[in-house]
C-alpha cells in the first residue's frame, strides 16, 4: 500500500479558534478539519507529504523540497496564534530521493536546507496550521514538505517566505509536470511498503487579489494531476 489518502486543509489561523468569529462557517470548517485529522489517524501513515503555497521557495525554481531532518514553527499571524506550534521529524532521506527524481523528470525544483545540516526547517502558518490538526500523528509519522512557488510570497504580517523573491508556479504545463512527477514518485517501488498521506495546504481555494499569474484550471490544476483524474482519492 502506498497512497492511503489525501486531503485539503486550510491554512488560515482563524480556523484554530472558531470562537473568535461568529458565523461565516468557521466553526463548521474547524469541525471538518478535526474529522479529516481523525481520518488521517485511522490510516496510520508512515509519511505525510505537505504541499504549501507560502513556504520557502527559490526564485529560480517552480518548487522547493525541504531537506532538513526536523521542522518547527508556530501558527502565528500578526499578533495572534503564536501559542499554537508544531514540531516534526522530517524524512530527509526521502526528501533527497524525491528531489533527485523530480530533477530527473526535468521539473524546475531545488532543495532548501535551512540553518545548516542540524537546523530545523522553519514552519510558518501556511505549514503549521494544517499540521497542527495532526500534530499527534507527527509523533510517529515523518514529514516531507514541498513548497510550490507563490508569487509575491511576503504576506501582510511581513513574513518573507522566499529565498529570492518568490518562484512563480509558471505555466500550467510546468505545474502539471510537477504534480504528475510527485505522483509517480509516491508510486515508486521504494515506497511500496509505506503508507503515505498527502495534505494540501489550501492550494485549491486561493482567492488572493493580484495573483493572476498562478495557473488555474477547472479540473484543479496541479493538485488534480497529483490526486488523480477520477477524484476518488482522499477523505
Amino acid at each position: 500500500m502506498v497512497l492511503v489518502g489525501a486531503a485539503v486543509l486550510p491554512h488560515a489561523p482563524i480556523v484554530l479558534e472558531p470562537g473568535m468569529v461568529e458565523g461565516g462557517g468557521v466553526a463548521e470548517l474547524h469541525e471538518a478539519c478535526q474529522d479529516i485529522a481523525q481520518s488521517i489517524r485511522e490510516r496510520q501513515p508512515h509519511l505525510i507529504i505537505l504541499t504549501t503555497p507560502h513556504g520557502l521557495c527559490s526564485s529560480r525554481s517552480t518548487a522547493s523540497v525541504y531537506l532538513n531532518s526536523t521542522a518547527s514553527g508556530t501558527c502565528g499571524y500578526k499578533d495572534q496564534f503564536f501559542d499554537f506550534f508544531v514540531d516534526a521529524a522530517m524524512d530527509s532521506g526521502s526528501a533527497r530521493h524525491l528531489l533527485a527524481f523530480l530533477q530527473q523528470q526535468r521539473c524546475y525544483v531545488d532543495g532548501i536546507e535551512s540553518g545548516g545540516k542540524d537546523g530545523a526547517a522553519p514552519l510558518c502558518w501556511s505549514e503549521a496550521v494544517p499540521l497542527h490538526f495532526v500534530r499527534d500523528v507527527l509523533d510517529s509519522a515523518r514529514l516531507l514538505v514541498i513548497s510550490v512557488g507563490f508569487p509575491g510570497s511576503k504576506d501582510s504580517s511581513g513574513a518573507g517566505r522566499s529565498t529570492g523573491g518568490g518562484g512563480a508556479l509558471g505555466s500550467i504545463s510546468n505545474s502539471l509536470l510537477l504534480g504528475h512527477a510527485v505522483s509517480d514518485w509516491v508510486d515508486a517501488p521504494e515506497n511500496a511498503e509505506r503508507r503515505i498521506f498527502v495534505i494540501v495546504s489550501a492550494a485549491l481555494s486561493h482567492a488572493h487579489p493580484g495573483c493572476g499569474v498562478c495557473p488555474r484550471m477547472e479540473d484543479g490544476g496541479l493538485d488534480q494531476a497529483f490526486l488523480g483524474e477520477e477524484g476518488q482519492v482522499g477523505v
